[in-house]
């Protein structure tokens, strides 16, 4: 099973079984950086308006 997380801007969205959980990293090059930090695995991204990278994490 995987977790996933969304960072748009310098927010990031953990979607967890219990809820979603966010958190802001004040920049988005910090958000991203304490993704792949944490062990998070990037593994698409968008841009229409803005950035948004997923990530993954084996749970």
């Amino acid at each position: 099973m995987w977790k996933l997380a969304l960072v748009q801007g310098p927010n990031v969205t953990i979607f967890e079984a219990n809820g979603a959980r966010r958190e802001s990293h004040g920049e988005f090059q910090k958000a991203v950086s304490a993704m792949l930090q944490q062990g998070w695995e990037p593994f698409g991204a968008d841009s229409s308006n803005l950035v948004v990278v997923w990530f993954r994490m084996k749970a």
